[in-house]
């Protein structure tokens, strides 16, 4: 239909700007605050790993290396590692992206574990950082760089250095990410301020126990049976 009428009683929120090629929605737009609004996918697309707002979907990266594609960044390879901060792997690799608005500032934000004690560090566009970050939770450090004046970034680990939930946006924006062990649920979230939720099931794949960011139970779910009649 070239030219719908439009009942007048509807008011229209949010524009669909942008999808990848299995018809995800990658960029939202709020059209009274202009706000836009993205989402990475992984795991071949099939599900959301991260959401951005106040952020084009050009403008953003991530990965925590749970096996979802390249997340934003420019291809790589690695080896999984089974050690994690959120979902259940990470990675010793060097990550670039490219592409982004020279007039922006934006936020590079990682954890980092060392392989041998507190060894170790992380340069993001020449700017190197000891493995020692600003927080400390179950063994993992975070470390935050500002970037301005690039349409690149790059991330180049030592290679003692494993990494894990890197994420790249404005520096105005705010993200969400989402971390999954496929056929059973999501096993991680972490909001824009790296606290993370973690999930675990039973044996049945049932949701079992809640954990807060330093793996203490908050929520314990108990199942029984109703007996038949």
């Amino acid at each position: 239909i070239s030219n719908p009428l439009l009942d007048s009683r509807y008011e229209q929120i949010n524009e669909l700007k942008n999808f990848d090629s299995k018809g995800n929605l990658l960029l939202s737009e709020n059209v009274k605050a202009k706000i836009p609004q993205s989402t990475i996918y992984g795991f071949a697309n099939n599900v959301p790993i991260a959401s951005v707002t106040d952020a084009l979907d050009t403008e953003i990266a991530f990965t925590s290396f749970e096996g979802e594609g390249n997340g934003g960044f420019s291809n790589f390879t690695y080896t999984p590692v089974q050690e994690s901060i959120t979902g259940r792997f990470s990675a010793n690799v060097s990550l670039s992206k490219l592409g982004l608005n020279s007039a922006k500032t934006y936020t590079v934000s990682l954890w980092v574990k060392s392989t041998i004690g507190t060894t170790g560090s992380v340069v993001v566009n020449g700017v190197s950082k000891n493995v020692a970050g600003e927080i400390t939770r179950n063994g993992w450090h975070l470390l935050t760089w500002q970037v301005s004046g690039t349409t690149g970034i790059s991330i180049v680990p030592s290679s003692e250095v494993l990494l894990d939930e890197v994420r790249i946006h404005p520096k105005e924006a705010l993200m969400s990410t989402v971390a999954y062990q496929i056929g059973v649920g999501k096993i991680s979230e972490t909001n824009a301020n790296h606290i993370t939720t973690y999930y675990e099931y039973d044996i049945f794949n049932r949701l079992k126990l809640m954990r807060d960011s330093f793996k203490n139970i908050r929520k314990f779910y108990q199942y029984s049976l109703q007996p038949a009649n």
